[in-house]
């Protein structure tokens, strides 16, 4: 199921926004904020599943990359 997940992240487009929030854009391109510190995400999957959804998945290694 996580391989899934990160074949889908790859769609997306992460742009930071301080500490540990994120902006995650793909499809549909509405924006979705993550925060990996509270472990959450605007689409709720992350919450809700208990595993991260894609857009957390690209802004963890957009974090990794980056720094």
């Amino acid at each position: 199921m996580l391989d899934e997940i990160k074949k889908d992240a790859t769609q997306n487009h992460v742009q930071w926004n301080g500490e540990d929030r994120y902006s995650v854009t793909g499809r549909p391109s509405e924006p979705r904020v993550v925060d990996i510190g509270k472990r959450t995400c605007a689409c709720r999957r992350w919450e809700i599943t208990s595993m991260p959804c894609r857009h957390a998945v690209d802004a963890i290694w957009f974090k990794a990359t980056n720094g």
